[in-house]
Parts: structure tokens; C-alpha cells; sequence
């Protein structure tokens, strides 16, 4: 089966929107490493990260 260049520039598009997820995701995890760090410094408290709980 021959593969033809739709079929081509759909897998590329596919692809580069996997490596933009790809590169987010680390992003993500880089923040949530530093915010991580930083409450075990004492530096920030979970209400600056993820802001006040919901009243009961």
C-alpha cells in the first residue's frame, strides 16, 4: 500500500502536536518540582499554590 502525502502531513501534525504536549507536560513538571521545593523551604504555603479551600 502506497503511503500517500495527506496521509504524510496528517502523521507530522500529529506528531508536532505530541511534542508541544510533550514539552508542556515537562514544563508542568518543572513548576510543580520548584512549588514543591520551595513549600519544603517554607517559602510558599498550599493556599499560595492552589488557593483557599472551599468553605463548608
Amino acid at each position: 500500500m502506497a503511503v500517500d502525502q495527506d496521509f504524510i502531513e496528517r502523521f507530522q501534525k500529529e506528531t508536532d502536536l505530541l511534542k508541544n504536549l510533550q514539552k508542556r507536560i515537562s514544563e508542568a513538571i518543572d513548576r510543580a518540582e520548584d512549588r514543591i521545593a520551595k513549600m519544603k523551604e517554607g517559602k510558599l504555603s498550599k493556599e499560595e499554590i492552589f488557593g483557599a479551600p472551599p468553605k463548608k
